[in-house]
C-alpha cells in the first residue's frame, strides 16, 4: 500500500506544479502542513472569472478520455435531500457555494504514471490555449 500511496502523491505533485502556471483560471488544492493526504482524487476548482466554466472544461477532459465528476459535497444545503430538513446556516456559505458550482476531480490511482499524468496535463493546457 505504501507503494500505490507513493505514486498517487507523486502523480499530485507532477499536476500542481503544471498547473500552478493556470492560477488565473484555477484554484488549487493545498493540504493541511503535517498532513499526510492520499490523493485519491485530483481535485481542481475554477475560479469565477475565468473564460470558461467546469461543465466546459469537464466535457473537453470526458470528450479526451479522462472521466471526471463535480464535487457535489460542497454545500449540503442546497442538496434535494435536505429540502424538508430544518438546518442551522451561519453566513452565506460563500467557499461551499464555490465548491459546489466550480469544482470536479478526476481519479488518480497508482497505475497511473508518467504518460498518463503528462497526457492529463496536455489535454488542460489544449483547453487553456483556446482562452
Amino acid at each position: 500500500i505504501d507503494g500505490f500511496i507513493a505514486q498517487r502523491r507523486e502523480n499530485a505533485l507532477y499536476w500542481l506544479d503544471e498547473l500552478k502556471k493556470f492560477d488565473e483560471y484555477f484554484i488549487l488544492p493545498k493540504t493541511t502542513q503535517g498532513g499526510t493526504h492520499v490523493w485519491h482524487h485530483f481535485p481542481l476548482t475554477v475560479r469565477p472569472e475565468a473564460p470558461f466554466n467546469r461543465n466546459q472544461i469537464m466535457d473537453f477532459l470526458e470528450k479526451n478520455g479522462i472521466e471526471t465528476r463535480p464535487i457535489s459535497s460542497g454545500n449540503i444545503t442546497e442538496q434535494p435531500a435536505m429540502e424538508h430538513v430544518e438546518i442551522r446556516k451561519v453566513g452565506p456559505l460563500s467557499n461551499a457555494k464555490l465548491i459546489l458550482r466550480n469544482s470536479f476531480e478526476w481519479g488518480n490511482h497508482q497505475l497511473i504514471g508518467e504518460k498518463e499524468r503528462s497526457y492529463v496535463s496536455d489535454i488542460i493546457k489544449t483547453f487553456i490555449s483556446k482562452f
